[in-house]
C-alpha cells in the first residue's frame, strides 16, 4: 500500500516534496477505524497525526476518483498503476506498507468444476504477470 495523489497536490501551495507538508493534506480513509494510515504515517515520522484527518470514503471508486480530482491522500496498491502510468495519480514517497492483498475464498465443492479452475488458473496467472511487471519496474528504476 503506497500513498498515491494528484499530481495537482504536488505543485499546490504546500507541495507535497517534504513530509512535514503532510501535515496540511486531507487523507481519504476506505474504513472508519482503519489503521492503515496510521501504519503508513509511523513509517513517515509522522506518528503524532494518528490517522490523519479526512472524510471516510467506503465506495473505492469514489474514493480514487476523489485523489485524482486532487481532494486529498489515498493508500492504494498497484490496482491503481494505470492511473500512475497515465499521470492521473503519483506516488509523491517512497513508503509502502507490506503484507495487504487480496483472497480467494471458495468451498471445496467449487475444486470439481471445471469453469472455477478456469478461473481460478487466470486470476493466479494475471496476479502472476501483475508481480512480474512490478518487479521489472522496480529493477529498471534501480538500474536508473
Amino acid at each position: 500500500m503506497t500513498a498515491l495523489c494528484s499530481p495537482k497536490l504536488i505543485t499546490a501551495e504546500n507541495p507535497l516534496n517534504e513530509f512535514e507538508n503532510l501535515r496540511t493534506q486531507t487523507f481519504l480513509h476506505d474504513q472508519e477505524g482503519s489503521d492503515k494510515w496510521r501504519q503508513w504515517l509511523l513509517r513517515a515520522g509522522l506518528e503524532d497525526l494518528g490517522s490523519g484527518r479526512g472524510p471516510v470514503i467506503v465506495d473505492p471508486n469514489v474514493r480514487v476518483q476523489s485523489a485524482i480530482d486532487g481532494h486529498g491522500l489515498i493508500l492504494a496498491d498497484n490496482l491503481l498503476a494505470d492511473d500512475i502510468e497515465a499521470g492521473r495519480l503519483v506516488a509523491p514517497f517512497n513508503i509502502s506498507l507490506e503484507g495487504f492483498g487480496f483472497h480467494l475464498l471458495y468451498n471445496s465443492d467449487a475444486r470439481r468444476r471445471h469453469a472455477f479452475r478456469l478461473f481460478r488458473q487466470w486470476l493466479l496467472d494475471e496476479a502472476a504477470a501483475l508481480h512480474d511487471a512490478q518487479v521489472d519496474d522496480s529493477l529498471a528504476a534501480q538500474i536508473r
